[in-house]
């Protein structure tokens, strides 16, 4: 059997933008901060700094660790979307970086059922009821 030296450098890491950065939400959102109005084909509005600062803190103390990470995007309007992949599960959550409100998608790839749901996010129910959604889905079982 071949030994394999899985030892990498801090900077290498840290210089490189790939799934684990991805991953990283706080990460992202702090990357998000660069983007400005027009970033999208001369559309798209930048999200607010301030919803960010919100952002980062509230997913920081509600949800990191406490369930599988999601890839995070900008939307085109100024809010945050997360996404989901798990089993034959799809879920998303467009954050309003105002309002602190979330707009939940989740959607059965085999059987088409799918469910809607608006979160406070200032509260924490929500996010424990976010997360308590996601463990749902990762739990073993049938896919």
């Amino acid at each position: 059997m071949q030994k394999v030296n899985l030892d990498v450098d801090k900077e290498t890491v840290e210089g490189r933008s790939g799934l684990l950065d991805t991953m990283h939400v706080p990460t992202r959102l702090e990357e998000f901060k660069k983007i400005e109005n027009g970033w999208m084909d001369g559309d798209g509005m930048a999200p607010g700094h301030e919803g960010l600062d919100w952002l980062i803190g509230a997913f920081k103390s509600h949800f990191l660790n406490e369930a599988m990470p999601p890839r995070t995007y900008p939307t085109e309007d100024g809010r945050v979307r997360m996404e989901w992949s798990i089993k034959n599960n799809a879920m998303i959550l467009e954050i309003d970086l105002t309002t602190h409100t979330g707009d939940w998608l989740w959607f059965d790839r085999n059987s088409s059922a799918d469910h809607e749901r608006i979160l406070d996010l200032d509260k924490p129910s929500s996010w424990k009821w976010l997360v308590s959604e996601i463990r749902d889905k990762e739990a073993p079982g049938d896919e």
